[in-house]
């Protein structure tokens, strides 16, 4: 037996939603300093969209990337390690949070904080 190879369709809603949110990403790769915490808000909220539509994690990983190769605000030099932050995000949100509280902020260092013990 084939495996199925059959698309699934996605409502026009849908799309409009995975395109505003890609269009969000990009705004907020533009901006200097990047403000990570929207950012993997962003990513996580897209990723779901592709999620709920079936979308590969290959395609979502790649779709994120090209965002990234798109904007030219990131300095090459923190490109790998965005890219890499990126993909953890959208793991997370594909197959399911792996620990922590991710969004836990730490108000006077405006970074993410872990609130897992060691």
């Amino acid at each position: 037996m084939k495996p199925s190879t059959a698309v699934a369709l996605r409502s026009v809603e849908d799309l409009a939603d995975s395109k505003e949110l890609r269009a969000v990403i990009s705004t907020i790769l533009a901006n200097a300093p990047i403000n990570e915490h929207d950012l993997r808000c962003a990513v996580w909220s897209f990723v779901g969209v592709e999620r709920r539509a079936a979308v590969p994690p290959a395609l979502v990983i790649t779709r994120l990337t090209d965002l990234i190769d798109d904007a030219s605000a990131v300095p090459l030099s923190s490109r790998t390690a965005l890219t890499r932050r990126m993909i953890l995000w959208c793991v997370e949100e594909y197959f399911g949070h792996l620990g922590g509280d991710a969004l836990a902020m730490d108000a006077s260092r405006g970074g993410a904080r872990s609130t897992a013990s060691a």
